[in-house]
């Protein structure tokens, strides 16, 4: 589904075959909301479960101005306004931990409770230069040369072996996303 939040076209899945009180899940730079989709799966019988991909992510529109991890928090308040969602379970990875926080920090009364997953609450000076490389990677060379270093920040070499399946999903993903978009978003979070 999509719907314009706050001038951006917004791509959002939900799940509510349960009902239940709502679980929102926030994907890491370079993805988008289909990283969630098994997870969705366990809950959404018992939860009404909402995924959507993070400004200049996947199907959803990135702007030509400056943006940080406040200004993406609050698309999600926009998102869930525009939804009728009072208040939310809300579940973040790497850059989407970011974004929980910030969240949770300006709309503490929206959130049930707050999952992180390897996530910071912000970028080291130190952190910087490594952003720089991988936008300028992203933008000289295509995201397809990031594809195998972020799948194996991400994932062990056990898992990848036993779980082919993940390993294939996460770099078409990653592979959706236009450079010039995820350089935007670097610079958001560092």
């Amino acid at each position: 589904m999509q719907l314009n939040i706050d001038g951006i076209d917004t791509r959002y899945v939900l799940s509510n075959e349960g009902g239940g009180p709502w679980l929102t899940f926030i994907h890491q730079l370079g993805g988008d909301l289909s990283i969630w989709d098994q997870m969705a799966g366990y809950f959404r019988d018992d939860y009404t479960v909402l995924r959507y991909d993070v400004r200049g992510h996947g199907a959803t529109a990135v702007t030509d101005t400056h943006f940080g991890v406040a200004d993406l928090a609050h698309d999600l308040a926009s998102l869930l306004d525009a939804l009728g969602v009072a208040h939310t379970h809300l579940v973040g990875i790497s850059m989407g931990g970011m974004i929980a926080q910030q969240f949770a920090l300006d709309y503490p009364q929206r959130v049930d409770t707050l999952t992180l997953a390897d996530t910071s609450a912000g970028t080291p000076p130190e952190g910087r230069a490594v952003w720089d490389q991988r936008a300028a990677s992203a933008r000289n060379d295509g995201l397809a040369a990031l594809a195998s270093a972020t799948i194996g920040r991400w994932l062990t070499p056990d898992f990848q072996q036993a779980h082919p399946e993940a390993v294939e999903q996460d770099p078409r993903s990653a592979a959706a996303n236009v450079a010039t978009r995820l350089c935007a978003c670097m610079r958001s979070t560092a």
